[in-house]
């Protein structure tokens, strides 16, 4: 009888799928770790994104290449009527080109396909999955259900942190500056611009931050590690990149989510589409209290422990619960329909 066992030469590192086995690329072929390509990506991007990003966004806020120079040693950003559009193009190319565009180079480091529209580059990224409506309606309303309990998960880490290192006024100052940073960019005085609005705030996010974390990263450590540390080292390195130590314990609980919303359904589809819901939902909050100048921070500071603000996360909570509930039904009835 013919001897079938795989030599060692050959196998992939960490197979986990048939997909795998079909992978042929340099970073297979070199026996790379995923564990350790993640690490090296995640801190060549950040610090690109942080740097990179920042400066251009800086650069583009200056009236000139000249006071940019001029104001290097005090350089802060200044956002005005003249300068809006070409923060808001520097702030959209750099997630286009910095957090989206090195993966169109790396999943092919992987399968050894270089074109990227490739059926093997497609299912690594689980681009190739299509879930049903059901799935994207329920995934997007469970994430919207979920945001009133963010926002206490926000302001329990904000207690502890004041109580701990007594930094939590300092969180505030923060994250109110953040906040005007936000508003500016999301002004919007005619319909054009709202969709300017939404495609940079929402849509743009929902696509390359997906690509990135649940594409990429969640494939690699789905490769070396157990579902259950994958979706929690994913969504936990999904909240940390933002680098908003406010916001940080909601943003970690919301990369959880969608890591576990795109682990089980397979399909990337469902995370850049409960992604934009999340971006989509906040962005309408954000203008329906511009006008009004009250902060998202100012809107839930001091009463999400009263008695009304209890009842309505435990009902959104329950609701969001249903609406999961409803969304693995739904994958389910796709998975056991093929």
């Amino acid at each position: 009888m013919a001897n079938t066992d795989t030599p060692e030469s050959n196998r992939t590192f960490y197979p986990t799928s048939a997909d795998s086995l079909h992978y042929h690329g340099f970073f297979e072929h070199e026996r790379f770790s995923p564990l350790i390509i993640n690490v090296l990506v995640l801190i060549f991007i950040l610090a690109t994104y942080s740097i990179i990003g920042s400066l251009f966004t800086i650069l583009a806020s200056e009236k000139s290449f000249e006071s940019f120079v001029k104001n290097a040693e005090n350089l802060q950003l200044i956002i005005n009527d003249e300068n809006l559009s070409a923060i808001r193009w520097v702030q959209f190319l750099a997630q286009v080109i910095i957090i989206a565009g090195p993966i169109l180079i790396l999943v092919p480091l992987h399968t050894g396909e270089w074109n990227p529209f490739s059926k093997l580059n497609r299912s690594f990224l689980g681009i190739n999955v299509k879930p049903s409506l059901n799935e994207l309606f329920f995934a997007s309303l469970s994430i919207i259900l979920l945001h009133p309990l963010l926002s206490l998960i926000g302001e329990i880490q904000l207690e502890f942190v004041d109580f701990v290192f007594g930094t939590g006024e300092e969180l505030k100052t923060d994250q109110k500056a953040f906040e005007t940073i936000i508003k500016q960019l999301t002004q919007v005085r005619s319909p054009l611009e709202f969709f300017a609005v939404v495609g940079l705030i929402a849509a743009t996010p929902a696509i390359c931050e997906e690509l990135l974390f649940r594409g990429y990263i969640q494939k690699n450590f789905s490769r070396a590690l157990k579902p259950f540390a994958t979706i929690i080292i994913t969504g936990t390195i999904f909240g940390a990149f933002h680098l908003n130590l406010f916001e940080f314990m909601p943003l970690v609980a919301l990369g959880v989510f969608i890591s576990y919303l795109r682990y089980q359904s397979d399909s990337i589809a469902v995370s850049m589409t409960a992604h934009f819901a999340n971006n989509f939902f906040s962005v309408v909050v954000m203008l329906l209290t511009l006008d009004q100048n009250i902060g998202v921070l100012d809107s839930f500071q001091n009463t999400v422990f009263t008695l009304e603000s209890m009842l309505f996360i435990t009902v959104s909570t329950f609701l969001c619960l249903l609406s999961f509930r409803y969304y693995l039904q739904a994958v389910r009835t796709r998975m056991n329909s093929v």
